[in-house]
């Protein structure tokens, strides 16, 4: 199955797309709020008088947003279908599927729907294999639950799965005409898009992006499934502790043509006994429309990371209960009082000289440099039509949906702004007294000049034993400060709005850009260099060889991280300093204070210093002094390091 690249386009104003969008990228445009507050959960169903009841079936909650291939497709057939499964088919054996529901999309310029006919299918496999073909037209109101009627219904077969879908073909760039819940799920299955290429269609599952697609069918039958409950997630605190109860928030979906009254549950954590509950709802559960339930008192009295946690919905309303899917399993670390280490979180910016707000990016980093100098490990990803790009963080680059982007632990993603700075002071509130599981306890580091390389020895170590069997991986970044100067275009020059005293600045800015990634190591997932079992207490050697093609000064920065394959997050982050005394340009540690004048034909230099260099706004270093304190140099914009400082001066 061939993968197609996966970003998402925000629509704010504040937000760069990175130069050309590649073939087979995903967009997204959020829906409007109004439309949002005003399209409902999926409608609840009574019981009708007549034998024969009907349910319209669906794995999406609410429209969330609407997705789209880009320019690059239009013309072309997209393919989209969730995945009805055999154990779904034998829970509903003998109803008949009379029609097949679509949510429309939204024209982003005319914010209607701008993509109308399509054609339906029940499929034996993805786009192939239809059984059901049926012509249909949506309306043209955008986010509208569209029934496309069967001119022959489809009798449900026990056991046998099968797929749901649509082809359309959009004709205007500005369509968006995915329509998902916005809920990420660890289930493939709801998501499934795909676009015709050369006669060949290429399918992707998003469900783990962006949730389920807002399609369902209708099914009538006179024996339809009651007493159902699906178990949706579950919310617990990260680390719990011997002896200390917690609560435990779990959220459900009515699974049955019956409303949920009450339920039964059972969890059981590692090898602790099972616990069983009886919860009533608060108010009946319609089949569809999910709530929140809270297990309270809950008590993990086994040291551990990850130990399994086992919830299901055992009973509903007194009866057994219907749904295929109420059980799950999730991890969840129990620590004693005096385990567990001192967390470091890892926070990278997608960047770029040519991004207009990316401004924004630089102020917030400037901010945690000052305030979080030992909490926050800084660094900026440079993509595009950039000087400072390295084609080792493109891994990285694919994370990004948008620039400017922050990507905190690589859990959290944000567009950089001054209500940034609040967000990430509650961050480290809240996570910074949590003991993290594992940590980079040392980083030993050998350069070697002649390769233009270093090796890293990371000490990996965890605080109680882990199961691996490649679930953690290591990354490594090189990092470099004062590289530069070069132009920053900026947004916020005269817009009135604060940001940080770029609003005061020219359009472009002669910049020196701190945190600057040289080079990067581990791809998405992390480098596999840990044994299948983790002992307690116990330090692995995580050796990497480090390019430093790209590094221009003597002093840069080794930065490595571990991260669970589970969620992509990291856990632990350190970042030690180099000085390596063959360094290609030896920038001097800081020095007096100096004065820098720019006159006619001139740059004066006022002050005692050890070196300077004279830079234009590509780049290029265009003089350095030794032994005169003025340089004769052609009228533009320049920057002046002296002593590791830059000053911005103009020349007439």
């Amino acid at each position: 199955m061939k993968k197609l690249l996966l970003t998402v386009l925000a629509t704010a104003p504040v937000a760069c797309a990175i130069a050309a969008v590649p073939a087979g990228q995903l967009w997204s445009q959020q829906v409007p709020e109004g439309i949002r507050e005003a399209r409902r959960l999926p409608k609840s169903y009574a019981p009708k008088a007549t034998e024969t009841e009907s349910i319209d079936f669906t794995m999406a909650f609410q429209v969330n947003e609407a997705l789209s291939f880009g320019p690059s497709y239009i013309g072309r057939d997209i393919w989209q279908a969730f995945y009805f499964s055999p154990e779904l088919a034998t829970l509903y054996a003998g109803g008949k599927v009379t029609s097949i529901n679509i949510t429309s999309g939204e024209n982003m310029t005319t914010g209607a729907n701008g993509v109308t006919r399509v054609t339906a299918y029940l499929m034996d496999e993805l786009g192939e294999g239809a059984f059901r073909t049926q012509q249909g037209k949506m309306t043209y109101d955008a986010y509208h639950e569209n029934s496309i009627q069967l001119d022959e219904p489809y009798i449900i077969e026990a056991g046998k799965g099968f797929y749901v879908g649509y082809k359309c073909m959009p004709i205007s760039e500005t369509d968006y005409y995915i329509a998902v819940d916005g809920v990420p799920r660890n289930t493939p299955g709801g998501c499934y898009v795909g676009i015709v290429d050369n006669g060949e269609i290429f399918w992707n599952d998003y469900s783990e992006d962006f949730g389920n697609l807002n399609i369902g069918i209708t099914i009538e039958s006179d024996n339809l499934p009651r007493n159902g409950a699906s178990l949706f997630g579950a919310d617990y605190p990260a680390v719990v502790y011997p002896g200390e109860t917690f609560d435990m928030e779990v959220y459900l979906t009515g699974a049955a043509i019956n409303d949920v009254e009450n339920i039964d549950m059972t969890y059981r954590i590692g090898d602790g006994e099972p616990v069983d509950v009886n919860i009533a709802l608060p108010e009946p559960l319609a089949y569809g429309n999910y709530t929140t339930v809270v297990i309270k008192d809950v008590e993990c009295n086994q040291v551990g990371a990850n130990l399994p946690l086992e919830i299901s919905i055992t009973k509903v309303n007194g009866e057994d209960n219907i749904a295929v899917d109420a059980t799950s399993e999730m991890p969840i670390t129990c620590l004693g009082n005096d385990m567990g280490y001192q967390r470091r979180f890892l926070i990278e910016e997608g960047t770029g000289t040519w991004c207009q707000y990316c401004p924004a990016g630089i102020v917030v980093m400037e901010y945690l440099k000052a305030e979080y100098p030992d909490s926050f490990i800084r660094v900026a990803v440079h993509g595009g039509n950039d000087s400072m790009v390295v084609e080792s963080t493109d891994p990285v680059l694919s994370l990004f949906e948008t620039f400017p982007i922050m990507l905190l632990d690589r859990s959290v993603m944000f567009t950089p702004s001054l209500e940034s700075e609040a967000m990430l002071d509650r961050y480290d509130k809240a996570w910074g007294i949590v003991p993290a599981i594992a940590e980079v306890s040392a980083i030993d580091t050998e350069i070697d000049n002649a390769k233009k390389q270093i090796s890293v020895d990371a000490k990996v170590r965890f605080a109680v034993p882990a199961p691996n069997n490649g679930r953690y991986g290591i990354a490594y970044y090189i990092t470099e400060d004062g590289v530069g100067p070069y132009l920053q275009q900026n947004a916020y020059s005269g817009s009135g709005q604060p940001m940080g005293g770029w609003e005061y600045e020219p359009e472009y800015v002669p910049t020196i850009y701190d945190d600057v990634a040289r080079y990067y190591a581990g791809g998405i997932e992390g480098l596999d260099l840990l044994p299948a079992t983790l002992e307690a207490e116990k330090e692995y050697s995580c050796r990497q060889t480090l390019s430093l093609e790209s590094v221009a000064g003597s002093d840069f920065f080794v930065t490595a991280f571990i991260i669970d394959r589970l969620d992509g997050s990291v856990l632990n982050a350190t970042q030690i300093s180099v000085n390596d005394p063959s360094g290609v340009e030896g920038i001097a540690a800081d020095g007096n204070d100096v004065a820098v004048i720019g006159s006619n034909g001139k740059i004066a230099i006022n002050g005692v210093y050890a070196a300077a260099s004279v830079y234009d706004m590509e780049g290029r270093k265009v003089a350095e002094v030794g032994g005169s304190d003025e340089i004769s140099v052609a009228a533009g914009f320049y920057i002046v390091n002296v002593d590791g400082k830059a000053f911005k001066v103009i020349v007439k």
